[in-house]
């Protein structure tokens, strides 16, 4: 059993979400996105995708700055936005961290403090950020 669950979000398809479990190590979180950009892959529209990170769990796995930054980078195309949902001031720290040492990903990596919040959020931005496809009729 993993402590990575992956699964959509919404019965749109635009936003999946990871779950994760106390114990998580970096390798089942990208076996987890190895799931989720088969998830996202499966879709037929061509929305932007929103990822939650929801990590209720302060217990973190070590190299959190590298373990992030790979994370990132090797996010699918289309997950244009992560937030990151934790209540933990511990967590909250090593976010400021992390978008403080690597800047280029405070507007991709967000922070929320409940699944609501991050849900509120995800919708304005990828709503303000997707461009209908070109008409094909015109």
């Amino acid at each position: 059993m993993t402590n990575v669950h992956v699964e959509w979000d919404n019965p749109e398809q635009t936003i999946i979400r990871y779950d994760f479990s106390k114990g998580w190590t970096w390798d089942e979180y990208y076996a987890a996105t190895k799931m989720g950009d088969a998830l996202i892959d499966s879709t037929t529209h061509k929305l932007l995708i929103g990822a939650i990170l929801h990590i209720p769990d302060p217990t973190l796995p070590t190299n959190v700055l590298r373990g992030t930054q790979i994370g990132m980078k090797a996010r699918h195309p289309r997950a244009v936005l992560v937030v990151l949902v934790t209540r933990n001031r511990f967590v909250h720290a090593l976010y400021e961290v992390v978008v403080s040492a690597y800047r280029s990903l405070k507007e991709e990596l967000l922070r929320a403090d409940t699944l609501e919040d991050a849900r509120a959020l995800l919708n304005q931005r990828l709503a303000s950020q997707w461009t209908p496809p070109d008409d094909p009729k015109s």
